[in-house]
């Protein structure tokens, strides 16, 4: 019904029937490097396919990898399916990952039949960590169906713990107060142990890191009076501080108390 009043639409400014499909394929050629949605919209509208050459389209598909919906649009009105060249594939992966689209790289493996390399997605944890997209990790995991490996979750464990000694030693971040002791960028500091505790929740891997720069963040931690981190690294590492470590945290737990102190004779 809805193409013959078109049709009788179109006819009456000077289009007549036997010219109009034709002239829908000449909308379509015009549209097919254009929004993809109006050519998608015009094929559902009409229900007149459109006669593109397959070069044309797969042209096409290269052109707007990145652009999944595009690709889904101008499949759906063609039933031709993507083939893109291996560079484009990679750039387009590339720029869902560094967004965190996983529901674009999802529809990207349907429709192309392509997928990531293990190791590819293996690395796609370790950027989704860095970046704190914790939230992505199990939809990765869903939509790739592997999980991801201890040895990256091994790895982001040590990289939280030596980044959180940069931010408790680095000057943009820490100074110290008249007893010496430090003060810092609390939030920075606080969000980089949420980070490794959040990792370890979803894992559920134990972290197993060198004792040395376990004591060297304790003792850190301990010196900016970060206790509730030295808490949370102590109980899901089961790594336990220095005596010396416990000396720094108490220092700073009665710290008003020490520099309330007369001076001793």
């Amino acid at each position: 019904m809805t193409l013959e009043k078109l049709m009788e639409a179109a006819d009456q400014i000077g289009i007549p029937n036997s010219d109009f499909a034709t002239a829908i394929q000449e909308i379509y050629e015009q549209s097919l490097d254009g929004p993809s949605e109006r050519l998608l919209a015009l094929y559902e509208l009409t229900g007149i396919k459109p006669m593109f050459a397959e070069k044309d389209v797969q042209e096409s598909y290269a052109n707007r990898a990145h652009f999944v919906w595009m690709l889904r649009d101008l499949y759906n009105a063609t039933g031709i399916k993507p083939r893109i060249p291996q560079d484009k594939t990679e750039k387009a992966y590339n720029f869902f990952i560094e967004n965190g689209y996983v529901d674009d790289i999802k529809e990207f493996m349907e429709l192309t039949g392509t997928r990531l390399p293990d190791e590819r997605i293996q690395s796609t944890y370790d950027y989704f960590i860095y970046r704190g997209w914790h939230n992505k990790l199990e939809e990765l995991g869903e939509v790739t169906g592997v999980k991801i490996s201890e040895e990256v979750v091994q790895k982001c464990y040590v990289n939280y713990l030596k980044y959180s000694a940069r931010v408790l030693t680095n000057s943009s971040y820490v100074w110290q107060d008249k007893a010496g002791l430090i003060r810092e960028d609390i939030e920075e500091r606080e969000r980089t142990i949420s980070q490794f505790k959040r990792l370890f929740e979803f894992t559920g891997v134990v972290p197993e890191v060198p004792i040395d720069l376990m004591e060297k963040t304790y003792r850190l931690l301990a010196k900016s009076g970060s206790t509730p981190e030295f808490k949370t690294l102590r109980e899901i590492t089961g790594i336990e501080p220095s005596q010396e470590a416990y000396l720094f945290l108490v220092k700073v737990i009665f710290r008003d108390r020490l520099e309330n102190q007369p001076p001793q004779c």
